[in-house]
């Protein structure tokens, strides 16, 4: 369980500025004994990287905050223009409920929503690496603070080791020799 401050951590996010943000119609997971009372709200969110931060309608105070990991994202009705965020949580799943004012506007909350979490960024940056290596020979983090650390950057056997440009070869595709 990841604990923080909420306001030291809104205090930075606000300096930065949000990757998507609007106006949606919301309604959380049920909880308590009044599960059967709660409705839709009006909120404000914005989406920071793989944080989702809720605020009231007058977009200054925080509601809650959402951490973009273990989700999966659903469009429920495009009549209505209704899609989930279903979180896997220990005791089964917690469903977030939203309600876009129109098809396009729900069309890019649900685009903003699957690529926010930090493994989908993560394997894209990988996926990067991986591309400029091949091009370059060269791995793009070297010489970087990430070349060492195991999460950002490639081990030395997942991809083949840097080749200088004296050592390119060419490759005839046609009869597979290698010149």
């Amino acid at each position: 369980m990841v604990k923080w401050n909420d306001s030291e951590v809104l205090g930075h996010l606000r300096t930065r500025t949000p990757d998507w943000e609007g106006r949606l119609s919301y309604k959380g997971p049920p909880s308590g004994t009044f599960s059967m009372t709660h409705n839709f709200k009006e909120r404000y969110f914005k989406l920071y990287g793989n944080i989702l931060v809720c605020f009231k309608a007058d977009k200054d105070e925080c509601t809650h905050t959402l951490i973009m990991e273990n989700y999966t994202v659903k469009v429920d009705d495009r009549e209505i223009f209704t899609f989930s965020l279903n979180f896997d949580i220990p005791e089964g799943t917690e469903k977030h409920v939203f309600v876009a004012v129109s098809m396009r506007s729900m069309n890019q909350w649900v685009e903003a929503l699957h690529t926010a979490s930090y493994e989908k960024k993560r394997l894209e940056l990988i996926l990067l690496q991986i591309k400029i290596r091949s091009k370059t020979g060269e791995d793009p983090l070297a010489g970087t603070n990430f070349e060492y650390n195991p999460v950002y950057s490639l081990s030395r056997g997942d991809a083949a080791p840097p080749v200088t440009p004296k050592e390119k070869r060419k490759c005839n595709c046609s009869t597979n020799e290698i010149q």
